[in-house]
């Protein structure tokens, strides 16, 4: 769509979209609210280096990285082989599967025979499914669990996990810290409007991207009175929105080059209330007050606790 949206002169906009290279072509006509990759899974290494310093654990030196082969698992792959060894950890092993794969049996024996502290696991919710199954055969789990997007940004899967206690003590990236949510009015009225059409599921991290690029998108057209498409990139390129105007944390929208260089992202963990639990930034680490589960709770230990669905 990018190159026919450029040739025509007509704005475009991706609001989940989240691959670096969408807006390192020089385009001009191409928008995104949210962060990119880089934004998201620097996120997630930040909370892994500093962790230490805030009480965490100190042991952790060893990472594997286990993603699909689409274009988003391998964008994040990129980002984490750069960061980790930034972040002090070495790479043990470096696994893609193929995506759609039905069983990964053999890959969970080479993660558990390679034995890394942390697993970087970036796989689409099906792909996580199988995942989950044959390394709960295996008896593999590491120490950290550890995610970006994919299924653990997937609601559906997120309230299955529910009845297993299977997603307790993974942690990943997210746009916003949803349990701190009632601290932000417009947030609350979203989301219950969005609850009547999701069968009482909250906004999930697609759903807050793509209404936080909606009300932006609304904000243009007013902003530009008109629907003309050199109107409307004028405006973009003019949007300057603060926090206060947005249902994410955010720190605003303001584009260079059509990426929004203040989206932002928080890390989040999930507990064994099978809800997600900020972690990092650390000033809404402390007022979200959870205390992180570590290490990653063994397959036995999930099903004896009692479960949050049943």
């Amino acid at each position: 769509m990018q190159p026919v949206v450029e040739s025509a002169g007509i704005p475009l906009s991706c609001h989940p979209c989240a691959s670096p290279t969408l807006t390192e072509k020089g385009l001009k006509w191409f928008f995104r609210t949210g962060p990119n990759d880089k934004t998201m899974v620097a996120s997630v290494f930040t909370f892994l280096k500093e962790w230490p310093e805030k009480g965490g654990p100190k042991d952790l030196k060893t990472i594997a990285l286990f993603t699909c082969d689409n274009l988003f698992c391998q964008d994040n792959r990129k980002v984490a082989t750069d960061l980790a060894p930034k972040a002090g950890f070495k790479i043990v092993l470096d696994l893609t599967t193929k995506t759609g794969a039905t069983t990964l049996a053999s890959e969970v024996q080479r993660l558990q025979a390679a034995n890394p502290d942390v697993l970087f696991n970036v796989q689409y919710p099906a792909e996580t499914v199988v995942f989950e199954n044959d390394a709960k055969r295996a008896g593999f789990m590491p120490k950290v669990m550890a995610t970006s997007n994919g299924a653990y940004s997937d609601e559906t899967w997120l309230q299955a996990q529910k009845k297993t206690n299977g997603a307790a003590g993974w942690l990943g990236r997210d746009p916003t810290a949803i349990d701190l949510a009632h601290e932000r009015p417009a947030w609350k009225k979203v989301n219950e409007i969005y609850k009547k059409y999701s069968r009482g599921q909250n906004m999930g991290e697609l759903a807050m991207r793509e209404i936080t690029g909606l009300l932006w998108m609304a904000d243009v057209i007013n902003r530009a009175r008109s629907v003309e498409p050199a109107a409307l990139q004028k405006a973009a390129n003019e949007t300057n929105m603060a926090p206060e105007q947005l249902i994410i944390d955010y720190k605003g929208i303001r584009f260079e080059n059509g990426q929004n260089v203040l989206a932002t992202g928080v890390v989040t963990q999930v507990g064994w209330d099978g809800e997600k639990h900020t972690l990092w930034p650390w000033d809404l680490a402390t007022k979200a007050n959870f205390k992180p589960i570590f290490p990653s709770p063994s397959w036995q230990e999930r099903e004896s606790k009692p479960k949050p669905a049943g």
